[in-house]
């Protein structure tokens, strides 16, 4: 479902020369993210290039989840694969939109995430 910008949750209404739209429950391309993680368009190339997709409204109400969403449309064409997509440029815009504090929760909870061995080749060039 497409939200109008009166819906938006307040944090992301700053950035709304960014956002494009917003989508919650199913992708702007259809597919149902219902229970599954929230995502940004923000590949040039993407015909929804800024766009967002929540899964719900409590997940896009979360200040630390809709700003993560919000910094990958201001650090465009990061790599499909989640390992790239939260690399410097990212973490920078987070930090300057966020703070350090919501910065370095999303940094945790992305590390979380993967395999913290792949993360650290991939960060560090360790092998």
């Amino acid at each position: 479902m497409k939200l109008i910008k009166k819906e938006w949750a307040k944090c992301i209404l700053p950035y709304k020369n960014i956002v494009k739209n917003i989508y919650i429950g199913k992708c702007v391309y259809g597919r149902d993210i219902r229970g599954g993680a929230a995502h940004a368009h923000n590949h040039i190339d993407d015909l929804h290039f800024g766009c967002l997709c929540f899964p719900s409204k409590k997940r896009m109400h979360l200040k630390s989840t809709a700003l993560h969403e919000v910094a990958h449309l201001m650090a465009p064409n990061s790599s499909k694969k989640v390992i790239d997509t939260h690399g410097k440029e990212w973490i920078s815009k987070l930090e300057k939109i966020a703070g350090y504090d919501i910065m370095f929760y999303e940094i945790l909870r992305i590390i979380k995430s993967y395999d913290t061995r792949q993360y650290y080749q991939f960060k560090y060039g360790i092998k």
